[in-house]
């Protein structure tokens, strides 16, 4: 029997060591080097076998932002740039207006810019940068000195929450926002950058513009959740979530253009990323948030499948055309600080990095929802 147990034991240690081996960087998600015993070096920021996992600090509750400004009111994610000028980090973040909750973000989200010496935080808001609806920022310094978001955003009436006659939520969805209208074969979307010389703005705001959308059946409509990457020629390259039309089914595509007045272009007419086997929701992948480092492309998303709790997910390509879906979640919903205990949140999505230079990730940031307000996380990332 003891002999038995023991073969039982080496089987397993060999098959679990044989499933770590590796013969490429694609093996180690692209985020690290592959080494002579073929066994992944991850860079800095990344650990486990594969190099799939965010190596995070355990930070102060305090970090990120938690739109105090009205009360309890709630804050959804967003990233932080550091600004030589100011020599300030940054942070352009959703906010939900006179103090209202997360059920009222479909009316009463913003964009707001708050500043820390820290790239983590605590950030202190300084300014609404774009006022509701106005939703899922993500911004970026362009090589000529400009600063660049992307969003969703829409004319909208925002309600007072300090109110008690307000009725229980207005949230209307991402993508009902993000409908837009067609004509000569482009369709203008609710899909938006914005443009500024300095990060003070004042921004300049246009739609941003897809022309072969209609040559899909599944990705054709309700374009949303923009995150662009800048080439050095000037092409845009941009993630987005489409197709929430047809059922409810969100679904993560890639887009390009040869600049930023586009108008984009699937690069595939179809989802970059399989359909999960089981699902219990319509809704597929959503937030990707999409960068670029020396080996290739990197996706982080929120994942739906088979429910939203739960379900970090990350995808990374050497080519943009074929994605490869990681194995283990990038980061754990469950979270350890420094002054309380830790909190299992029912709700993190939004996920996006603040990126060095070479894309080495130094902070995660997500909209975090648990027994308390929604709030805006930040969590340091270990080895940068």
């Amino acid at each position: 029997m003891s002999q038995l147990v023991h073969t039982g034991i080496f089987v397993l240690t060999l098959c679990l060591s044989v499933s770590a081996l590796c013969n490429s960087s694609v093996q180690c998600s692209l985020n690290g080097d592959c080494s002579a015993n073929s066994l992944c070096q991850c860079d800095d920021g990344w650990t486990g076998d594969s190099c799939d996992i965010l190596n995070l600090a355990v930070g102060n509750s305090s970090y990120g932002y938690h739109n105090t400004t009205h009360g309890n009111g709630a804050s959804w994610g967003g990233r932080a740039i550091f600004d030589n000028s100011t020599q300030l980090w940054h942070l352009f973040a959703a906010e939900m207006a006179l103090g209202c909750d997360l059920n009222h973000y479909g009316s009463n989200s913003q964009i707001i810019r708050a500043v820390s010496r820290d790239p983590w935080g605590p950030f202190t808001k300084v300014e609404v940068v774009i006022h509701a609806f106005a939703h899922n920022p993500t911004v970026q310094r362009l090589r000529d000195g400009r600063y660049l978001l992307a969003y969703i955003g829409s004319p909208a009436q925002p309600v007072n929450c300090s109110n008690t006659s307000t009725s229980a939520t207005s949230a209307t969805s991402d993508t009902a926002r993000a409908k837009g209208s067609a004509q000569r074969g482009v369709l203008t979307s609710n899909t938006m950058f914005a443009l500024a010389s300095r990060i003070e703005g004042p921004w300049r705001q246009f739609p941003i513009n897809f022309t072969n959308v209609s040559g899909s059946t599944v990705l054709d409509c309700s374009q949303t959740n923009p995150s662009p990457v800048i080439l050095d020629n000037g092409t845009v390259v941009l993630a987005i979530t489409a197709g929430f039309c047809h059922n409810h089914i969100e679904q993560v595509a890639i887009a390009v253009a040869p600049s930023l007045a586009g108008p984009f272009r699937l690069l595939q007419l179809q989802p970059i990323l399989k359909h999960p086997s089981l699902c219990l929701s319509n809704q597929q992948f959503e937030d990707p948030f999409l960068y670029r480092t020396r080996r290739g492309w990197h996706l982080l998303l929120h994942g739906m499948c088979p429910t939203g709790v739960l379900n970090a997910k990350y995808a990374y390509s050497e080519d943009l055309v074929s994605w490869h879906l990681a194995d283990n979640p990038p980061y754990s919903y469950e979270v350890a600080f420094t002054d309380r205990s830790p909190i299992v949140y029912a709700r993190m999505e939004r996920p996006q990095l603040s990126l060095s230079e070479d894309g080495t990730p130094l902070v995660l940031f997500n909209g975090v929802k648990g027994f308390e307000h929604s709030y805006t996380l930040a969590r340091q990332v270990i080895g940068t």
